[in-house]
């Protein structure tokens, strides 16, 4: 394994130096990885718009994650979590390298880059999730996505978090088949827990009774 470059990590325990993110950069939360060895090959410096290979594509059970903010990074590591094969992109190469120091599958570049979306693996997905909330973002993935799906005979599930609802028609024409506003993930979520508190308060006082 080859040492981080001096300014990406420092050295943390046991020997293993671990990225240090800053300002903009990612926060990852240890409590939401399982640590994996970082992969021999990292990620580079600079503006990459090329992703590597992804050699551990197989079948159509990939999970390809567009984006690695505070949402795309929960999405990916409860993807991992449940032992389904995870791929990332994402144009910051300071994310990149954290993520494959914890053992993701993750590529540098910009996923409107139909060249990028096929060298990450989206030949073998299942799944495609858009993370982002930039609209212009998000219809220059749909597009390249689109054109692989007619040139690669393809045809993953491709899902798009987009921040207002105005924007889901758009983006269901564009071709995803599911387009989710931040508001309604946020208060599905909050009915789904208070739905299994309510289970979980009645069972306890069916216990006391």
């Amino acid at each position: 394994m080859r040492e981080v470059r001096e300014g990406h990590a420092a050295g943390e325990g046991e020997g293993l130096a671990r990225p240090r993110l800053e300002g903009r950069q990612m926060r990852l939360r240890l409590e939401d990885v399982r640590e994996g060895e970082a992969p021999a090959d990292q990620a580079g410096e600079g503006d990459m718009t090329m992703a590597r290979g992804n050699p551990n594509v197989g079948g159509q059970g990939l999970y390809l994650v567009l984006g690695c903010g505070d949402v795309g990074f929960a999405v990916a590591s409860r993807l991992k979590c449940r032992d389904v094969e995870v791929a990332v992109i994402e144009r910051e190469a300071s994310k990149v390298e954290a993520l494959m120091w914890r053992g993701y599958a993750a590529f540098p570049g910009d996923f409107g880059s139909p060249e990028v979306l096929k060298s990450a693996g989206i030949g073998g997905a299942g799944a495609v999730i858009i993370t982002v909330r930039d609209f212009p973002t998000i219809k220059r993935a749909l597009n390249a996505i689109g054109q692989l799906k007619a040139q690669l005979g393809i045809s993953p599930l491709v899902l798009a978090l987009v921040s207002d609802e105005a924007e889901v028609p758009e983006a269901k024409r564009l071709g995803a088949d599911e387009a989710l506003p931040s508001s309604q993930i946020l208060a599905d979520f909050a009915l789904g827990r208070l739905e299994e508190l309510k289970t979980k308060t009645q069972s306890k006082r069916n216990s006391l009774s």
